[in-house]
């Protein structure tokens, strides 16, 4: 496994932990057995259920994010090769240059009808 992938499977332990420590919090504010008091469970469900959707949404930005920087990346490197190729330089000073591999270089060349 890469480094990449065990960053991103610990990171996601980590928050089904933190995500179950919550949990665990609200249900022993719930259930108190030294205070005689109405709890509305449905409330409590809500607030928990309110949790999870905050979660959920924090996570899929920060993926969301990771997402578009890398799509922009890689549009800007296909952009750049692009414009190398149109400026006539050759396939070996292309790939000093962005560090591009044969594959995109000639990706970008179909695109370009080159």
């Amino acid at each position: 496994m890469c480094l990449l992938t065990l960053l991103v499977i610990d990171f996601q332990i980590s928050q089904c932990y933190d995500k179950f420590l919550r949990f665990e919090n609200k249900l022993k504010e719930i259930i108190d057995p030294g205070e005689e008091e109405w709890i509305d469970m449905c409330k409590a469900l809500d607030d928990i259920y309110a949790d999870g959707v905050k979660d959920g949404e924090r996570t899929g930005k920060i993926a969301g994010r990771k997402e578009g920087r890398e799509a922009g990346r890689e549009e800007g490197r296909s952009f750049i090769i692009s414009r190398m190729l149109k400026n006539g330089l050759e396939m070996t000073e292309i790939k000093k240059y962005t560090e591009a591999t044969d594959q995109e270089i000639e990706k970008v060349k179909k695109s370009l009808n080159v």
